[in-house]
This record gives structure tokens, C-alpha cells and sequence, in this order.
């Protein structure tokens, strides 16, 4: 039986400060590399033929650390329909400063709405309807024919 392992990208810089990051090009904070090593180690003994790799640079630099860390290469597809959602006019602001703005109610919204965009960026239907016909032409062919699929992106 085919496997898939999904990794979300170690902890950013941004994510440390509790920013919203979404498509912004934030680097790993030097966490972020120890939580990526930890998880090629765990993974190690899986043999990968395909990775799937957000193009935002926290996941490549996680997928690379990984990479380094079981030992070989394995044939990678870096993609946009994989990244972050986009939080739109929400980014780069606090988390926790919006939630006390904004209140709970909203915040949570914004955060885990099906269908509640942020300004000018994304819902979670939205991220879904690029993400997972993605997946349905790419990825799941791969597993179907019997191939281990490791995709590294993020979250949501």
C-alpha cells in the first residue's frame, strides 16, 4: 500500500513572532530546521519516489532539511496550488492583537471560516478549490499506482 506523509513547514520567523504569514516568503527560524531534522528522522525509513513542495521558501527549506536528513534525493514538483492561504490585509499583523481588535467570534472566522474571506484574501473554500484538484491530477495517480508521496506545504 501506497503511502503519502504530509508535513507542515517548520516554525518561521513569522510564525514565532505570531504574524500572519500566508504568501509571504518568510525563511524557517533556526527551530523551524531542528523541528524539520526531527522529522526526517521519523520518516527516514519510508522510501519516497515524489515530493510535492509549496514554492514558498519555509517548505522548500523544511523539504531540503528533510531531504538531507533520510539520506537520498527524491524527484520533487514545487507548486503554487500547495502554498499557504492567503490572509490578505491580515498579513503580517499579530494574531492574538486582531483577535483582541476584532473579538473572538470574528477572529475564529477569519482564522476557520468555510466561507468567510479575509480582506482581500482568501477563505478556506477558496484554498480548497485550488488545493485539491491539485492533488486529484497530481498526487493521487501517484499513490493509486502504488508510489510513496511526501508533500510539504503548510497548514491549511
Amino acid at each position: 500500500m501506497a503511502k503519502l506523509v504530509l508535513v507542515r513547514h517548520g516554525i518561521s520567523e513569522w510564525n514565532k513572532l505570531g504574524l500572519w504569514t500566508g504568501w509571504r516568503d518568510i525563511p524557517l527560524a533556526p527551530e523551524g530546521y531542528d523541528e524539520a531534522r526531527k522529522t526526517g528522522q521519523a520518516i527516514k525509513d519510508i522510501h519516497f519516489d515524489n515530493a510535492f513542495v509549496s514554492d514558498l521558501i519555509r517548505s522548500q527549506q523544511t523539504f531540503d532539511t528533510i531531504e538531507k536528513e533520510i539520506g537520498y534525493s527524491i524527484p520533487k514538483t514545487v507548486s503554487p496550488e500547495i502554498k499557504e492561504r492567503d490572509y490578505g490585509d491580515l498579513t503580517e499583523k499579530n494574531k492574538w492583537q486582531i483577535k483582541e481588535e476584532f473579538g473572538e467570534e470574528q477572529f475564529n472566522k477569519w482564522r476557520r471560516g468555510w466561507d468567510d474571506e479575509v480582506p482581500h484574501g482568501e477563505n478556506l473554500k477558496q484554498v480548497y478549490e485550488r488545493a485539491v484538484p491539485y492533488y486529484t491530477k497530481h498526487i493521487m495517480p501517484l499513490l493509486q499506482s502504488g508510489k510513496n508521496v511526501l508533500v510539504c506545504a503548510h497548514g491549511n
